[in-house]
Parts: C-alpha cells; structure tokens; sequence
C-alpha cells in the first residue's frame, strides 16, 4: 500500500471525511504550497464543513416552523413593541444569566416572528435552541406528567442553551 493510499486511510479513521475528499484535488492543484500552508488550508476546509453541518443540525433540532429575521420585523405596524428592547434580546445576553424567553401577547402581533428570529440568531451563535408555542410546551408536560415521565422530558428541555 502506497503512503498516498495509507494516508487516505488515515484520514478515514480519523473521520476527516472532507479532507479526505479535497485531498486528491488539492496535492494537483497546490504543488507550490508548503506542507504547513497546505495543511492549515485542509484543516480550515474540514473545520468549515464540520460547523456547516453543526449548524444544521442545530437548526433542525430547533424545531423552527420557518426562519424569519428581526430586519423583516416591521415595528411601525406594532409601535407598542419595544424595538431597542428586542434588539437587546438580539444580543443573547440574556443566555448569560440562563434565563428563557416567553413572549406573551394577543394573536398577530409578532411573537412567533420576534422569537424565531432571536432563535436563529442564538443558532448562527453556536448556541442549542428548542423553539415550540406554549400550548404545545403544555400539552407536552402534561402528558408526561400523566405517563409518569415528566423529569425526563424536563432535562431534554434543560439541555438546551
């Protein structure tokens, strides 16, 4: 077996799927760089992918109906909202002191939008996120609490962010 062939085992072993998948390309395409140069750009590549598929992983454990942002929020139809309020949640310093959200309001005014799009924020920011309406959270515990499964429904909850 060749060092080529052993080598693309190894990286197979260390589960270095993207590396794995660049590297043929890559030794034709990059002759003239340093091995250092080169393995710094291989390394970046594998560690790009691995986060884009965190990231989607986050997502869809997120259980997000769809994906909207604050920028698509229009205050001005809702001048009762605070708007630098919201902005502030945008930052995720609340996550800090480990506290949820829970947006409470009449239908129409923006809740499910407001919370999606600080759900995605805290997603693209590498934190864990569970998104689900109240009725849903309720119906759910009161089951569990009826099957006699209640803690552990509650420590899924608490191992999101």
């Amino acid at each position: 077996m060749t060092t080529y062939h052993q080598l693309l085992n190894q990286l197979d072993h260390l589960k270095l799927d993207r590396m794995r998948q660049l590297l043929p390309e890559f030794l034709d395409e990059h002759a003239d760089i340093s091995l250092v140069e080169g393995l710094h750009e291989l390394l970046s590549e594998e560690l790009r992918e691995r986060e884009a598929l965190l990231q989607e992983r986050r997502l869809k454990k997120a259980h997000l109906p769809y994906e909207k942002r604050v920028m698509d929020f229009d205050f001005q139809f809702q001048p009762k909202i605070n708007k630098a309020e919201i902005l502030d949640l945008h930052t995720l310093r609340f996550l800090d002191k480990h506290e949820n959200l829970l947006f409470i309001g009449n239908s129409g005014v923006g809740k499910t939008h407001l919370a999606i799009s600080i759900t995605l924020e805290a997603l693209e920011k590498g934190y864990s996120s569970y998104f689900c309406m109240s009725t849903e959270l309720v119906d759910r515990l009161l089951r569990a609490n009826q099957k006699g499964t209640l803690e552990r429904v509650l420590k899924q909850y608490a191992n999101y962010d």
